[in-house]
């Protein structure tokens, strides 16, 4: 075992040069970055519960754990070599709950023999699931008989997830099959391997049986922008894909997935599924990375004849013809092909930006009214100090009215107000008398 620094933080590996998935962590710091950024992309923000199944060493839940807060992260992985690894690995670098199982995901009429697991994929773990199937091939490494699981064992114990992920090796569909009880109604998000086989059309089919929003991403193995910034990929034009059920939110690739060429496709029809499978390329040359679609195909012709650079017009050169027709007619198709995804491609980043920008807007006018809401707030407060200033004085003043009406000589003289209140021309002189009085007081003084 050896330890590598990575974008998941410290993660100890298998000692084994060959493996795939070991290879990239160690030369990238990252596997399979842009399928957790995708995935992530389509949850709440917060409190998010995940199940992933088929773990190998945590980088999955691990990369979506470092996108949203994962309240709880649920890993179940068949390799019994791998588990102390698994378990060192999220204790290390997750903050949240978590639980490690050790065990097989399957389903309960499930029937299968040891496990057996490519000795340069140790992420792919099959087991066979019944005696007439075709056995494993005598090089496989054989992997401890293991437990068996099921989803609805690991609700009770756990309760809901919010997302699924399944890489099984084939046994999705009966996984999913099992629960479709539970998952038929939506709630719970589905991500599963898609690969180049028939089996991926059976999954989609009950999928979309369900009523279920169904997607399918594809994205290159290499990532450009990956940890180490190491410029040279390992599989040139190599893409993972996967189908994402009942996301959370609608997915949508942003600047950096169209830049990566990553693909993004719903799925209404099996035959939506199987031409984004047809266009996803698997396999290239190093040299037709940074090339545009006119250069791709001239690559590809020279692949296709044979011929190499080395040897291009030399004193013996002569241009060999294409095997076939139907192969430089299925090149035409992928050059359209090519040229209507970048078009999309192209269209899709000026929609992000005009939406960009009209986010933008509306933040400005949101700023704008909380300013305005809030000067005429303070403008509410002062309003309310001089309306309260007033009704103590008003209070004031009714007391000091109810203190005078209730005094003796109020009393005595009430008599006297009435006649002067009926005798306006008395009351008159009674004033003018007043004055004088009050002037001669004065003098006197």
């Amino acid at each position: 075992m050896v330890e590598v620094d990575t974008r998941y933080g410290k993660l100890t590996v298998p000692d084994k040069a060959t493996d795939l998935i070991v290879r990239f962590l160690d030369r990238y710091g990252e596997w399979a970055w842009e399928e957790a950024r995708f995935v992530a992309n389509t949850l709440p923000g917060d409190s998010v519960r995940v199940l992933d199944a088929g773990a190998f060493i945590g980088t999955f839940g691990l990369g979506i754990a470092l996108q949203r807060s994962v309240d709880f992260l649920c890993l179940i992985e068949a390799n019994s070599a791998l588990i102390p690894l698994l378990e060192e690995n999220v204790a290390r670098n997750h903050r949240g709950s978590f639980c490690v199982t050790e065990g097989i995901l399957g389903w309960p009429a499930f029937a299968f023999h040891n496990g057996h697991c490519d000795p340069h994929n140790l992420g792919a773990t099959s087991f066979v699931a019944s005696a007439d199937e075709t056995p494993p091939s005598p090089a496989a490494q054989t992997v401890f008989q293991q437990r068996l699981v099921t989803l609805a064992e690991l609700r009770a114990e756990h309760g809901n997830f919010d997302l699924i992920k399944l890489d099984l090796e084939g046994m999705e569909l009966g996984v999913l099959k099992s629960d479709a009880e539970h998952l038929a109604h939506g709630e719970t998000s589905i991500w599963v391997e898609c690969r180049e086989d028939p089996i991926s059309l059976d999954i989609a089919a009950l999928l979309l049986s369900w009523g279920l929003d169904l997607y399918y991403f594809a994205f290159p193995a290499y990532n450009p922008d990956n940890f180490r910034g190491d410029p040279t990929p390992i599989l040139p034009l190599a893409y993972e894909a996967g189908l994402l059920a009942a996301p959370k939110a609608p997915p949508e690739l942003d600047k950096e997935m169209l830049r990566h060429g990553c693909i993004l496709r719903r799925v209404s029809h099996l035959d939506d599924l199987k031409d984004a499978l047809w266009r996803t390329p698997r396999w290239g040359e190093t040299a037709w990375i940074r090339s545009g679609t006119a250069e791709v195909v001239a690559l590809a012709v020279h692949k296709l004849r044979g011929e190499n650079y080395e040897t291009y017009l030399g004193p013996d050169w002569k241009p060999k013809p294409l095997p076939d027709k139907g192969v430089w007619a299925r090149l035409e198709e992928t050059e359209a092909g090519l040229r209507r995804a970048e078009a999309l491609a192209y269209e899709r980043l000026d929609l992000l930006e005009t939406e960009q920008e009209r986010a933008r807007n509306a933040e400005a006018r949101m700023a704008r009214a909380c300013v305005e809401a809030l000067d005429r707030l303070s403008e509410l407060g002062v309003e309310r100090d001089r309306a309260y200033d007033f009704e103590k004085r008003a209070l004031a003043a009714e007391r000091r009215a109810i203190e005078i009406e209730t005094s003796t000589t109020w009393r005595l003289t009430s008599p006297i107000r009435r006649i002067l209140d009926n005798c306006p021309r008395l009351r008159a002189v009674l004033l003018r008398t007043r004055g004088v009085a009050s002037n001669l007081i004065r003098r006197w003084r």
